[in-house]
């Protein structure tokens, strides 16, 4: 096989790996927004960062393996990388984060409320000597 087809070839499997790691990237940007609420400047921002942590690495794959050459089968390749992530592992990913999330959230509840409540009772208390004081002087 001719040494040229090799790299156009090897460039085609990279570009489906980083095609892949794009939306792995993005599901990231998913869990956090789904254990963090957001407003809609927020997600802008973030989006944003997205697109150009994007942008650097398509330019980066592109540079370092074509010579910042265009080549629309690499374009295609990440096209597939992304169409195989998030049709099999992010359905897998999420889920699985989605439980933890839950399980997290309910072992938070059974064994942080009280606590919690305590820490609150202790708060408002001190708060109370705290006005007493300062209404005595």
């Amino acid at each position: 096989m001719d040494i040229f087809i090799w790299k156009e070839l090897q460039l085609f499997w990279i570009s489906i790996l980083y095609g892949a790691g794009i939306l792995l990237l993005y599901d990231a940007f998913r869990i956090i927004r789904k254990v963090i609420k957001h407003t809609a400047i927020i997600i802008a921002i973030e989006d944003l960062v997205y697109w150009i942590m994007v942008g650097c690495i398509v330019f980066s794959l592109l540079y370092t393996y074509n010579n910042g050459s265009i080549r629309g089968y690499a374009i295609l390749g990440m096209a597939i990388g992304m169409l195989i992530y998030s049709f099999t592992i992010s359905r897998v990913i999420l889920a699985g984060v989605q439980k933890i999330i839950t399980v997290l959230k309910n072992v938070g509840k059974k064994y942080l409320q009280k606590p919690y409540r305590n820490f609150k009772k202790q708060l408002q208390k001190i708060q109370k000597a705290v006005k007493i004081a300062i209404k005595g002087k």
